[in-house]
């Protein structure tokens, strides 16, 4: 299989993959980098009215990339954000599974990095990448964006009305 993305961003709904691909597509020179969508495999997320999701809320491979960036929130943080987001009944189960599977792959080809601590050392984690996956930062600051990103992932806009909170 032909990969697609030069880094493929991972995590859970709810959990800051917008986030991730905001940076990635902001702040790294040459990556190659979209979103991919295809039937989502994590067992008992509530599915969305579509055949196909984001395969970046997907268990975490290499399949589609060179890389894998996988972010996650803290447990208690996420299965609060998941339900209030999606109001139904959780195994709370996934997120124990998923984290395992993320530090079950090639570790030198993988950065797992939690929420709060990306967004509150942006500088540190991005350098971190740029040495762990040889890509390139864009020269300059960077900062996280002030407000909560749209939907769309990589190409999403920062919105104006709904401040951002860890």
């Amino acid at each position: 299989m032909p990969v697609s993305n030069t880094v493929q961003v991972f995590g859970l709904p709810r959990a800051g993959t917008n986030f991730v691909e905001w940076c990635i597509v902001n702040y790294f020179n040459d990556v190659k980098y979209k979103n991919i969508y295809k039937p989502c495999n994590v067992r008992g997320l509530k599915r969305y009215r579509h055949q196909t999701e984001a395969y970046k809320h997907s268990y975490p491979s290499l399949d589609e990339s060179d890389f894998a960036i996988v972010i996650y929130k803290e447990r208690k943080k996420w299965i609060e954000s998941y339900k209030r987001a999606y109001k139904h009944k959780l195994d709370e189960s996934i997120w124990e599974e998923y984290l395992e599977r993320a530090n079950a792959l090639d570790s030198d080809r993988t950065y797992i990095v939690e929420h709060a601590h990306m967004y509150y050392n942006l500088e540190e984690v991005l350098s971190e990448i740029s040495e762990k996956f040889d890509l390139e930062l864009t020269p300059g600051k960077h900062t996280p964006p002030d407000h909560r990103l749209n939907r769309g992932g990589a190409n999403a806009t920062p919105g104006k009305s709904d401040k951002f909170s860890i």
